[in-house]
């Protein structure tokens, strides 16, 4: 059967797709390196937390307290800004699926199309055999006394 117009119409669409299917990858394995990044910085700020408050507040001196205070304040800072991060990820993540949906959508309807097209170029090829067989058949007929 020959190739249909619409094949190079399905050949770029399956082009998106696959290309589609690429960036929804790439942002999933992003989005699942920066909630580890995120998971690893919130036990950290645990563990800390629960570093102090087993050490006695009296054993620290001012500035030691200072100090433990001011990095623990940058710590949820760094904590914030990674949750940030990730939420954003996890958009991109809906982002890039909306997109590979949208793209798979559009292939299934060409493929469908051209399923469909061809089905009916082949019935019709079918009805041009057949006219020409009964054609034939005819004139043979006509022939015989």
């Amino acid at each position: 059967m020959p190739k249909h117009r619409l094949d190079s119409v399905g050949l770029v669409a399956k082009g998106k797709v696959d290309a589609a299917a690429n960036r929804l990858r790439d942002a999933r394995q992003n989005e699942a390196a920066e909630q580890s990044r995120l998971d690893q910085l919130t036990e950290f700020r645990r563990e800390f937390d629960q570093f102090l408050d087993q050490r006695d507040s009296d054993t620290l001196s001012p500035r030691q307290l200072e100090e433990y205070r001011r990095f623990m304040h940058r710590l949820h800072g760094a904590v914030d800004q990674q949750s940030q991060t990730a939420a954003a990820t996890a958009d991109a993540v809906a982002s890039s699926s909306a997109d590979w949906q949208q793209a798979s959508l559009y292939e299934r309807t060409v493929k469908n199309l051209i399923i469909q097209q061809n089905a009916e170029a082949a019935r019709a090829e079918e009805k041009k055999e057949q006219a020409k067989i009964e054609a034939a058949w005819r004139q043979s007929s006509d022939l015989e006394p």
